[in-house]
């Protein structure tokens, strides 16, 4: 009974880190094309997110089998309760790309050379790392690199104080107005991507230890 219980908590650790690259990988792809100017984005991402939301049922699915077929204890059953958690947090970031992608159409339209959008790529790339530090610290069960996502944060926050600070200036100087709050948004989307990877990384957390933060 212990063995049917490992290699289906194997199971749901695989599933859990394909999900995290899909969902990886649509944040990726859709800041890819803002920065490009690229409003082809859309139909890929929704496709994209189809696909995140049926691996959410799925893992959703398996924990609910290793709920009622084996009944798990104490830390085996925060892991299996973690990860119901996980998914849900998962899923909201691949929502967040989607919202992002539906920027892009937009900005398209008005994009121009003249704003840098290399603050926003550093953004999405600290914010997608700590989804994998996370994933990552789930799977290995470590408690310390879970902590470390926590701390990773700050970084992100940081990122989206210099995008506001950089709309504020432009609005002042009367450039782009329009435009520049779309690309606010789509960080305030990435800051919303940070503080879901914290999430994880806290359920993480309170499957190893019982702690909740």
């Amino acid at each position: 009974m212990r063995q049917i219980f490992q290699n289906q908590l194997q199971q749901l650790k695989g599933l859990l880190i394909q999900m995290g690259h899909e969902v990886t990988a649509s944040i990726d792809e859709t800041v890819e094309a803002l920065v490009k100017g690229d409003s082809g984005i859309v139909p890929k991402i929704m496709e994209q997110e189809e696909a995140i939301d049926q691996m959410e049922r799925e893992i959703e699915s398996l924990c609910m089998q290793l709920f009622l077929r084996q009944q798990p204890v104490a830390k085996d059953f925060r892991l299996v309760t973690a990860a119901l958690k996980m998914v849900t947090d998962m899923e909201r970031i691949g929502d967040h790309a989607l919202d992002i992608s539906e920027i892009t159409e937009l900005a398209a339209k008005g994009h121009s050379g003249d704003y840098d959008l290399g603050t926003i790529r550093e953004m999405a790339g600290a914010a997608t790392g700590m989804l994998h530090t996370a994933i990552d610290a789930y799977v290995r069960q470590d408690t310390e690199l879970a902590r470390n996502v926590l701390r990773q944060d700050d970084t992100v926050d940081q990122f989206y104080v210099q995008v506001k600070q950089d709309t504020i200036t432009r609005i002042r100087e009367n450039r782009d107005a329009e435009l520049t709050l779309d690309y606010l948004l789509a960080a305030k989307y990435l800051e919303r991507v940070g503080d879901h990877a914290c999430n994880i990384a806290e359920w993480v957390v309170f499957a190893l230890t019982g702690e909740r933060m």
